[in-house]
């Protein structure tokens, strides 16, 4: 009996560690940790950020980065910005990357672009790479599912509602009532 519960969503947030292999001129690996939200319901909402750490050991490349990402509700398109501070005995770089590319529940294909700041200090740097990553939740934790659909929710706001409704109405009565009151008192007065 009664109307069956709209669906407003399965957010399901989480801790968790990444891990990802950038291609470009270069190989980099990357591992990191993260938060992140996805939408379970249909998979492709999903958002996050995270610090991680970009390493090419062949060179002696090391980096430490900080994004954020977010994948466009209702579609697999995926957008993020970070930046990553690279060293290599003794030398520094720092980049922007914008990326953009594809992913589905905590999978991103990817392409990223790197704006180098200031001189390039360090050979072996991708401007331009393709990379894969997969974030992995250690520890989930339920958002909002559809909130307005329980009873006890229910229950609070039709309480909440019935309140509101009587604190209205007894305002009204008494503004009605004062001004009534201040209607008389002039009109008495003008007699």
């Amino acid at each position: 009996m009664g109307t069956p519960p709209v669906k407003f969503g399965n957010y399901v947030q989480s801790i968790g560690v990444f891990g990802g292999l950038y291609q470009g001129g270069e190989t980099f690996g990357e591992v990191g940790i993260g938060v992140a939200e996805l939408d379970e319901w249909e998979n492709l909402d999903f958002k996050g950020a995270g610090l991680s750490l970009e390493f090419n050991s062949g060179n002696n490349i090391y980096g430490v980065k900080l994004d954020a990402w977010r994948t466009l509700p209702l579609f697999p398109l995926n957008l993020g910005f970070g930046t990553v501070s690279y060293f290599q005995e003794g030398k520094f770089n720092q980049t922007l990357r914008p990326t953009v590319g594809l992913s589905h529940n905590y999978f991103r294909f990817s392409y990223g672009f790197d704006f180098i700041l200031g001189r390039q200090n360090i050979q072996h740097l991708n401007r331009h790479q393709l990379f894969v990553r997969y974030y992995l939740p250690l520890k989930k934790r339920q958002g909002l599912q559809g909130y307005f659909t329980s009873k006890k929710n229910n229950a609070y706001f039709s309480g909440t509602i019935k309140s509101l409704k009587w604190k209205l109405t007894t305002n009204f009565t008494r503004r009605s009532q004062l001004i009534w009151k201040l209607w008389d008192c002039t009109t008495t007065a003008k007699r």
